[in-house]
Parts: structure tokens; sequence; C-alpha cells
């Protein structure tokens, strides 16, 4: 598992509130020190999948602003090499309460207040003071008052326990929340340089389908400007991110439009058999294509949450988006209507099915809101969009259905 460091920029007040946020948690190591400025900086080293946990804990004891900062850093290399997991916590404060209490109550005086946890101190200082008020040969009557030591050491590991500490989390086997959205989030802008990418991309596709040429299709298929934006829907459908959906719909269909559009002028100016051979491959959808399109997505997914985008390269041959488009403008651009609605379906079961497989894996990988509101918007969300792609899917299933039959 890749490793990061979480490092916290706050004043040196609040230093402290920083280690029983990760009491219960099994890390590399950690290391403080004063800045020039009067505040402290504080890091620990963890592994990646531990970072969603670190951040969501310092979210809820923390306020971001000019004087307290949050940083997540991503670690390529470390001297000596670290093999294997962090060393387990310490045990937990019951446990250490318990201990001192024993050493107490043996040795007849109660141990110095910082060798123990606070919490306790003034339950062994009690009983000491009952000892000394009633000592060994009073009368048994006014012994019966005196605590046990029994019971002085279990109120003490009692109330220890009691005391508020992070609950023990599964550590999800992927990278953070807060990184899949900084990965994710250039899918939801467009730009001049985004539709230059798709332009070229197009172009790239068009020489490959004249020239009947995989090797140039693949080319285009890699650039994959389209796949960004669809994952990043889908991302924002599992979060209920009303922003990120919007941006990330704008940014899609703003590429779709111009794709298509370059696509049909170029088909009023080419030839009318120009590149038919290759197109003629390209405008019959199946049940593989739905098949195909779904494993892609989720693949794709995947790839994302792992930190391993070199995996979405071939996600990007699977589900070509703008090759199939290239080929429905340049037909519509001739007028061969009817069989450019083949090409059309290409691109519809591509669409839905990323995006529908792409969220339901992110929702397998345990990616929710931090908040319980933010949760319950999420739901919603995730329903509605859930809804709405299965039942285009069922349609698309539907249409290849009857194609099939009357074919």
């Amino acid at each position: 598992m890749p490793l990061r460091i979480v490092e916290i920029l706050l004043p040196q007040e609040d230093a402290e509130r920083v280690d029983p946020a990760l009491a219960d948690l099994p890390i590399h190591s950690k290391w403080a020190r004063e800045l020039a400025d009067g505040r402290m900086s504080v890091a620990v080293l963890i592994e990646a999948n531990q970072a969603e946990v670190v951040l969501d804990r310092l979210d809820e004891r923390f306020a971001w602003g000019d004087r307290a900062r949050l940083l997540l850093l991503d670690v390529e290399a470390t001297r000596p090499k670290i093999d294997g997991p962090p060393p387990p916590p310490d045990p937990p404060a019951a446990e250490a309460v318990a201990e001192a209490a024993d050493a107490a109550i043996g040795a007849s005086e109660v141990p110095a207040a910082e060798s123990i946890p606070e919490v306790a101190a003034g339950h062994i200082a009690q009983g000491a003071s009952t000892l000394a008020r009633n000592p060994p040969n009073e009368r048994a009557d006014e012994r019966a008052d005196k605590p046990a030591p029994e019971a002085v050491r279990n109120a003490a590991a009692t109330e220890a326990r009691e005391e508020p500490r992070p609950a023990r989390t599964r550590l999800p086997d992927r990278i953070s929340r807060d990184e899949l959205l900084e990965a994710l989030l250039p899918g939801t802008r467009h730009s001049l340089v985004y539709f230059v990418t798709i332009l070229l991309s197009a172009t790239i596709a068009v020489v490959g389908i004249i020239r009947n040429d995989v090797a140039i299709l693949v080319g285009a298929m890699v650039i994959a400007p389209l796949l960004g934006p669809n994952m990043a829907l889908a991302f924002g459908n599992t979060l209920g991110d009303l922003e990120m959906i919007r941006g990330a719909s704008r940014t899609a269909v703003s590429g779709f439009v111009v794709a298509l559009a370059f696509a049909i002028l170029l088909g009023f100016v080419l030839p009318d058999d120009a590149g038919m051979e290759a197109m003629r491959s390209r405008v019959e959808v199946g049940y593989g294509d739905v098949l195909l399109a779904t494993c892609a997505g989720a693949a794709g997914a995947l790839a994302f949450t792992s930190g391993v985008p070199a995996g979405l390269v071939g996600v990007m041959v699977a589900v070509a988006l703008l090759p199939p488009l290239v080929v429905f403008g340049l037909l519509i651009g001739q007028g061969k209507f009817s069989i450019g609605i083949g090409a059309g379906l290409i691109v519809a079961t591509n669409v839905i099915c990323v995006n529908l497989s792409a969220m339901l894996t992110f929702i397998l990988q345990g990616i929710r809101p931090r908040t319980w509101w933010e949760a319950d918007r999420a739901r919603r969300a995730r329903r509605r969009a859930a809804l709405v792609w299965g039942l285009l899917l069922a349609t698309l299933v539907a249409i290849i259905a009857t194609t099939s039959l009357s074919g």
C-alpha cells in the first residue's frame, strides 16, 4: 500500500488534541516541530488506506482556516524502506489505568499523577485518603465504609473506559475520498485545452476510419477526453455532490456536442464512401457491448480508487466513447441516418454502462460523505441516478432485443 504524510499546521495550544484522534490507529511514524510564526506542525506517516479515516477524525476536531491547515502529501519513497504494516497502537487507556491501580494498591501508596491517566488519579487518591483516615486497627463497622482495593481498581478502569476514544474503524482498501475528489475534479471543468483535445482526438479518429487503420484508432481511444467527465459524474452521484454533478454533466455534454458537430461537418465535406469499410464494423450494437462497457466502467472506477491511473489505458480502449461518436457524426453528415443509428446506440451503451457500473463500484468500495446530513443527500442522489441509468439501460436492452429479432 502506498504511503501518505498527513501534516497539521495549528496553534500550539491545539497540538495536544491531535494524539487522541489517532489513538487507535497504527502509524509508521509521528513528529512535530515549531514553526517560525509560533504555530506547531504535527505530521504522521501512514498507509494510504488510512488517510480517509485520519482526515475525517481531524475534521471533527478542528476548524480549518488561516491558523489551522491540513496537508495530505504523497510519499514517493523512504529510506530505510518500509516493509509491512505499521506497529499496533498502544494498549487502551483502561488497561493502563488498571495496571496503575494494582501497583498503587500493592505499594499502599498513590503513584505520581503523571504516571497514570488523569481520569483515574482522583479515584486512586480518594482510595488512599480513605485508607489514611481509617487505619487497620479501627472497628469493623468503620472499615465497612472503606472502598476495597478491587473496587478502587474497577472504578478507575471503568471511568477510563468511558472516556471518549475514537471507535475502531475498518480501513478501506483504496485511497481517500479527498484524493479521489482532486483526481476527478478536472472532469468537471471545460476549458479551451479540453475542447482542443476533443478536436484532436476526433481528427485522429477520422483519419483512422478513412484509412481503416486500427493503430490510429487506438491512438484516438487512448486520448479519451470524455472518460474523465463521465467518471466524475459517477463519483458526484455517489457522494450526492450537486455541484460536481452539474459540472461533470456540462463538461460531458459540451464535449459530445463539439465532437459530434465536428464529425457531422466532416461528413458533409468528405466523399460518401469515405471510411465505409471501417464504419460497417462499428454500427452494430449487441449484448456483448453492454457487458464490455459495464466491466470497463467498473475497472475504471477501481483504477481511480486504487491510485494507479496506468490501469485506465485499457479502460480507455475498451469503452472508446469518441470513435463511435465520430462514426455517428460522419454517417449523419453523409445522410445515412439508418446506418448511423447503430453507432449512436454504441455511444449510448458506453455512456450508460460506464456511469452505472462506476457508481456501483464506488458505492461497494465504501465511498460515503463524512457527515450524516451529506450521507442522507447522497442516498437520494444515488437512488435517482440508479433509477435514471437503470431505465435507460432497460430501454437500450429492449432496443437491442428488438433489433436482434427483426434482423
